[in-house]
């Protein structure tokens, strides 16, 4: 496939060809996001079996959400990076497991200690999506109801998604996007290599499992591999589409405020064409809230804009958003905000 994704059952890269696929420059600082499972895994034994030195420190976020399999999962990397001989960070984010969106909020406190501890020494934060998790992820947007903007799955390079106001938004890289889940399974089974199986991901309480173990199945017994590659297709178009519109976009001179707010000047989004001057929106609230707006509010907000009329909004996360003075601010929960001077 044109964005490097291995087919099934060939022979898995080593270090240094994923770094060389994802554009990693020599000395680089990594931090590994580990949870124990068989994706996380095998990208650990990967970048310590790696044959040019990795300066690596690996960090498990535990959610204590699952009582003894929580802290059996802490005590499996704690023992595997002890063998291995690679620093390990565990950071504590309890959960209320009874609480709605949980699968989200674990993502986004996930996240947010990945980026404290990555911003102690500038590393880049790498996770262990393959190729599986982004076609999961492109069904997910769609039933979901999501525009075009937010249809394009994980990029293997970005900046962690956490609220600018909460610190430095650290690079992160997804090595792993050109590979496929089975093929890591099945290599770390045949060295004989152990890795932890959270029971919450066969749980059909969370969408993504429903995705994963009954609609994608599915959808091959309809119609056969060629359905999910046709999927895989459109996934890759996607991502190019959105890459290069973002190539396209103008330094449109976007700044920090104080208080954590972020601000641009509304004639700068005037001279972009409609539907590109919507993705600069949806990028400009998603980089500083780490989450997307919604598609009512995102489309209230550019009518705004091209009517020259003000407004105020709350989004996700309650930020609030202003267009008022020939400016567009956004100023984060009151939480949030850094303590003014006195």
């Amino acid at each position: 496939m044109t964005d490097g994704t291995t087919i099934p059952g060939a022979a898995l890269p080593t270090w240094p060809e994923l770094a060389r696929r994802a554009g990693l420059g020599e000395g680089a600082r990594l931090l590994l996001a580990l949870s124990g499972g068989a994706d996380s895994t095998w990208l650990l034994h990967c970048l310590a079996e790696s044959p040019a030195p990795v300066d690596l420190v690996a960090v498990h976020v535990d959610h204590a959400l699952r009582g003894a399999a929580s802290r059996a999962d802490r005590r499996f990397c704690e023992e595997l990076c002890e063998r291995l001989a690679v620093p390990l960070v565990v950071e504590r984010a309890s959960l209320d497991p009874g609480a709605a969106d949980l699968e989200a909020r674990a993502r986004r406190r996930r996240y947010r200690a990945l980026a404290a501890v990555a911003a102690r020494d500038g590393r880049t934060v790498l996770t262990a999506h393959h190729a599986d998790d982004a076609l999961e992820t492109l069904v997910l947007r769609w039933l979901r109801g999501t525009t075009l903007l937010g249809l394009p799955g994980p990029r293997r390079s970005g900046r962690l998604p956490v609220p600018r106001a909460e610190g430095p938004r650290s690079p992160l890289l997804r090595p792993l996007l050109g590979l496929h889940g089975a093929d890591l399974r099945a290599d770390l089974a045949r060295r004989g290599l152990d890795w932890r199986e959270d029971a919450s991901n066969a749980s059909a309480r969370f969408t993504r499992n429903r995705v994963r173990h009954g609609l994608l199945p599915w959808l091959e017994r309809q119609g056969g591999k060629e359905a999910t590659a046709a999927l895989r297709s459109f996934h890759d178009a996607l991502g190019r589409l959105d890459g290069e519109l973002e190539r396209r976009e103008p330094d449109l001179g976007w700044r920090d405020a104080p208080g954590g707010s972020r601000e641009v000047e509304v004639g700068a989004l005037l001279s972009l064409w409609g539907p590109h001057r919507r993705r600069v929106l949806w990028r400009f609230v998603v980089e500083a809230t780490g989450r997307p707006p919604g598609s009512a509010l995102l489309a209230e907000l550019d009518e705004h804009l091209a009517r020259g009329r003000a407004g105020r909004w709350t989004s996700k996360g309650a930020w609030q958003i202003a267009l008022e003075a020939g400016r567009l601010k956004l100023t984060p929960p009151a939480a949030t905000r850094e303590p003014r001077s006195r």
